[in-house]
């Protein structure tokens, strides 16, 4: 794994040429290795790379000042720390690495300095670790872990049925009519609007579910505000679906009417317990490609 060179390096019995040999092969192996798809690990290489390139600039400012820079085998140790918090992004981690190794924290001052060099040098977008993502709850695999922490994600305008989809009732639709249209459609709720489109209430399918099939003149002047479920909450479309399946638990239906986030009347649409889920699932599958 080339480990044993840096030991000779930071035993400063490591010639300079061959360092130098080794540190450019090093690094086109490692490259041809995984670029190329075959199998092998990185944080090996990494170190090894870093910590020659350390080795090699102890040694260069030795050189140049050999008064001041004494102790050219601790730029190794620092090398290896700042070359893979950059090629990593992981700079508090590779401080916990140097001293770990080092067994104290005589060099935590330079290697934080190092790594935070290393670290804002290399592109956010570069990394030897191309497919990890950056958080836990980022990954498909730990997503179930964090229901709600990925819904917070999820806009309820990303998961919107629209208004153009939602069956709707005026105030004095009679209940005839009502019945007549929900008996053929699975909606859980009904919104029932003013005569200006603003919301009055909703109609719940299950309460009215005993009443399919009852006889026409048994319904009496019955219209669809008589119908409408009082305690019944409303979501906008910027909040998060874990707004919305909170609220959703809060009551007894099986959706919330949408309304506009300036006009908490002005319904845009209705967001059902199926919904949620349907965002939570898609959200999974298209931005973690690997659950496909």
């Amino acid at each position: 794994m080339g480990y044993g060179w840096v030991q000779l390096a930071i035993d400063n019995h490591l010639a300079l040429r061959l360092g130098l040999v080794l540190l450019l092969t090093k690094m086109i192996a490692t490259g041809f290795t995984i670029g190329s798809g075959g199998s092998g690990g990185v944080f090996a290489p990494s170190m090894v790379i870093g910590g020659l390139l350390g080795w090699a600039c102890g040694n260069f400012f030795h050189h140049l000042a050999p008064s001041i820079i004494t102790q050219p085998a601790a730029f190794v140790l620092v090398g290896m720390a700042a070359f893979f918090a950059g090629v990593a992004k992981v700079p508090v981690s590779s401080l916990v690495m140097v001293s770990e190794m080092t067994t104290g924290y005589g060099l935590l001052v330079p290697s934080m300095l190092t790594n935070a060099i290393a670290f804002l040098l290399t592109p956010r977008a570069i990394s030897i670790y191309e497919r990890q993502v950056d958080a836990r709850v980022d990954s498909g695999a730990h997503s179930g872990e964090y229901f709600f922490d990925v819904l917070e994600r999820i806009p309820v305008s990303q998961c919107l049925n629209g208004d153009s989809n939602v069956l709707v009732f005026r105030r004095d639709t009679p209940l005839t009519e009502v019945l007549n249209v929900v008996s053929g459609t699975q909606q859980p709720i009904f919104p029932v609007l003013n005569a200006d489109d603003s919301l009055y209430g909703v109609i719940d399918l299950d309460d009215i579910r005993v009443l399919l099939g009852a006889p026409t003149r048994a319904l009496g002047l019955v219209i669809a505000q008589d119908l409408c479920y009082q305690k019944f909450q409303t979501i906008q479309p910027e909040e998060s679906l874990a707004v919305a399946l909170r609220k959703v638990r809060n009551t007894r239906l099986e959706a919330l009417p949408v309304v506009k986030s300036n006009d908490s009347n002005k319904l845009i649409g209705i967001l059902s317990r199926r919904d949620i889920s349907n965002g939570y699932h898609d959200f999974l599958y298209r931005d973690n490609k690997g659950l496909t």
